[in-house]
């Protein structure tokens, strides 16, 4: 006896990624509620280069906040938060990259390494000034590599994947009962349920829809959260 497990999965290039940042804590059903909200309002909008405009934004704002600030410790509050929300930009866009159709790709690989060498950078700098010297000269000069690396993949990218949208795809998974469905689940960041393998042979495997950096966001037609 068969039994039917239905699976709304999300990626880039074919199915849909989503965005979900949060800023406070949800109940269950409150998350159920925008995690539907976000997905509605993301579907058809959110690609790479946009993903790479939220992140030259601010990188360029916190530089260019920084050029009027004193090297003198500690630094300030809003700086912190400044910082921590340029790592909030960057995760979803190394998501992207991580992903089909980008993560076979070597000038994506590099953008995504020199994405992450910046952001670690920043994010060392900012721990109340405990591993640099001069915390916001360092801060500053990565912020403006790294607004200068998103602005040339807006700019310099002639690829028309960076503008494709994300698109959701329904996956039917027949399985007996006592087997597993046959993929792994990276843990959760900000309520995205990525898958990292899929197993052989495996339910999964066989229904032909589901690959790897592929997202759930409902199982049975119910929101993941």
């Amino acid at each position: 006896m068969e039994k039917d497990e239905d699976s709304a999965l999300t990626g880039p290039g074919g199915y849909m990624l989503k965005n979900v940042n949060w800023g406070w804590c949800l109940s269950e059903e409150n998350s159920r509620v925008y995690i539907k909200e976000s997905t509605n309002y993301e579907l058809d909008r959110e690609n790479l280069q946009l993903l790479a405009l939220r992140l030259s934004c601010k990188a360029h704002s916190l530089h260019n906040e920084l050029r009027h600030c004193s090297d003198s410790p500690p630094l300030a509050t809003q700086t912190l938060a400044d910082v921590a929300s340029i790592i909030t930009a960057v995760k979803p866009f190394v998501c992207w990259l991580d992903r089909s159709p980008f993560s076979g790709q070597f000038d994506y690989q590099e953008y995504k390494a020199k994405l992450l060498r910046l952001s670690l950078q920043i994010a060392t700098c900012a721990q109340r000034d405990r591993f640099a010297e001069r915390p916001v000269e360092e801060i500053r000069s990565s912020c403006k590599e790294l607004a200068n690396l998103a602005d040339s993949i807006i700019q310099d990218i002639v690829d028309p994947l960076i503008l494709q949208p994300a698109s959701l795809d329904l996956a039917t998974l027949k399985k007996r009962a006592g087997d597993d469905l046959g993929f792994f689940i990276l843990p959760s960041f900000h309520g995205v349920h990525q898958i990292s393998e899929i197993k052989f042979s495996s339910p999964a495997h066989q229904c032909g829809k589901i690959e790897d950096g592929d997202e759930v966001v409902q199982v049975n037609y119910q929101t993941v959260v």
